[in-house]
């Protein structure tokens, strides 16, 4: 027989042929090669009868510093004079793992009656085997529990378990005891996506000048609805490589030349799945939004693609729902009409995202105005013009309802008093970061100087929503 070498192995043997406490610390006693090791007088066992006395024996689990041979065990058994026939070949044996055999020094996860548990003290060891029987013992009971597998798999399959928040569902033990069923689990859900095909997805088109914080916008509106975000370049023709299953997908950056027109369409798709080249795998974006962001407006990108390969490139517009186009310090909003094949203007945003935005350099003032304004509507001029529309309908209503209009002034908890609160707060902030804001009645438009810091006050423009 080939003279196998080891680097754990366990030696079991009757204490009738010699091998005996006495006898194993004699053998593992000053021998080099010995890193660690663990045994243990197993005589209180019955047989499988659960009736008959086993015979007493001991376990000793050995593991090495360095490969030795079956016949280093050998001579080393001889040189301390263990009997011959105490130790022969059949008898070192492959242990399925070194923390499982620890566990099994003890026969606490044996659950058999003949098997006798044992109390830890009368294990003899040169190391803290229970530390890493402990290991075993885990996985032994969560090997018996096929709830938690269970539990696992269906999360997978229903898309709350997915590849990028694995980590965050289950623990990295989990993850290498069930990770057959867990690789099971979602090849089934990349099948199922493929063959239903169908997705809800809707496109966000960001443009503007490098520096105008393009990006940064991309992954707070991300945040602020609890989304998650994957974000990618122009990585030769295979930008989703490394795609998990996030919420969203935000191409950075986006080069109007990486797809021909076909495969926009196909990948901008809002209602059909479709597979997509990676190096590896080809990738399902099974994704609620995509957000491009382009240095280069929306009616520019991919303008003289289409236009070379013949294409009508109504067909991107169709498929791109909103369009914030972003320079240094506003941010406009559009939306594709499908009636008119335009995009109409809806709305216009403080922009407190970009390297030149002055926002930047007071990152507390930045992160405070962050918080309280931006949300769904950030600081919408057209929100702000709506509560003053609705304050001259109340003043209007005030004019034939004297009595009313006196007992709301007076009431804290009124609608008067909360637009004109709002109004005050949302005017103060527009102030606090140099645009002053007024109403004019007359022509139902919203006004704005910028750069009204203090008493100077620039020339300004005139918006109207």
């Amino acid at each position: 027989m080939p003279d196998k070498s080891w680097r754990t192995c366990e030696i079991t043997q009757d204490c009738c042929y010699g091998w005996t406490p006495e006898n194993v610390q004699k053998f593992i006693d000053g021998w080099s090669s010995v890193k660690d090791y663990a045994y243990i007088l197993h005589d209180k066992d019955k047989k499988d009868d659960n009736t008959t006395p086993r015979e007493p024996h001991i376990h000793l689990m050995l593991r090495f510093s360095c490969a030795v041979h079956t016949s280093n065990i050998l001579a080393r058994a001889k040189k301390v004079g263990i009997p011959a026939d105490c130790i022969t070949e059949n008898r070192i044996q492959k242990m399925k793992s070194w923390s499982a055999a620890l566990n099994y020094l003890t026969h606490r996860d044996e659950h058999k009656p003949w098997k006798h548990v044992y109390d830890t003290a009368e294990v003899h060891s040169n190391f803290d085997w229970q530390l890493e029987s402990e290991s075993a013992h885990q996985a032994k009971q969560l090997r018996a529990d096929k709830g938690r597998e269970k539990e696992i798999v269906e999360a997978i399959a229903s898309g709350e378990i997915r590849l990028f928040n694995l980590s965050e569902h289950i623990t990295s033990y989990e993850e290498n005891l069930y990770s057959k069923a867990i690789k099971t689990a979602f090849n089934r859900r990349t099948r199922d996506l493929k063959l239903k095909n169908e997705r809800n997805m809707e496109v966000i088109f960001i443009s503007g000048e490098s520096g105008v914080g393009k990006d940064t916008f991309a992954r707070e509106w991300c945040k602020d609805k609890g989304l998650s975000y994957f974000t990618t370049g122009n990585n030769d023709k295979s930008p989703f490589d490394d795609y998990m299953g996030q919420d969203v997908i935000i191409w950075s950056d986006a080069r109007d030349d990486v797809f021909k027109p076909a495969h926009i369409h196909t990948l901008l798709d809002n209602h059909w799945s479709s597979t997509q080249k990676a190096r590896f795998v080809d990738q399902i974006l099974n994704c609620q939004y995509f957000i491009i962001t382009s240095v280069k407006p929306l009616n520019e990108w991919y303008k003289n693609f289409y236009s070379k390969e013949g294409e009508d490139i109504k067909q991107l517009y169709r498929r791109i729902k909103t369009w914030y186009d972003m320079n240094d310090k506003d941010i406009s909003c559009r939306i594709y009409d499908q009636n008119t094949n335009e995009y109409i203007y809806t709305d216009s945003y403080l922009n407190i995202y970009g390297h030149k935005s002055e926002y930047l350099d007071n990152a507390e003032k930045r992160v405070e105005f962050s918080a309280d304004m931006r949300s769904d509507g950030m600081i919408s001029l057209n929100g702000l013009h709506d509560l003053y529309r609705r304050r001259t309908e109340l003043l209007k209503e005030g004019d034939k309802d004297h009595d009313k209009f006196y007992h709301d002034f007076q009431d804290e908890m009124s609608e008067w008093n909360s637009i004109e609160q709002a109004i005050d707060e949302a005017t103060i902030y527009f102030y606090s970061h140099g645009k002053e804001v007024t109403y004019n009645r007359e022509k139902d438009t919203i006004e704005v100087l910028d750069d009204c810091y203090g008493p100077e006050i620039a020339p300004g423009h005139r918006i109207i929503v």
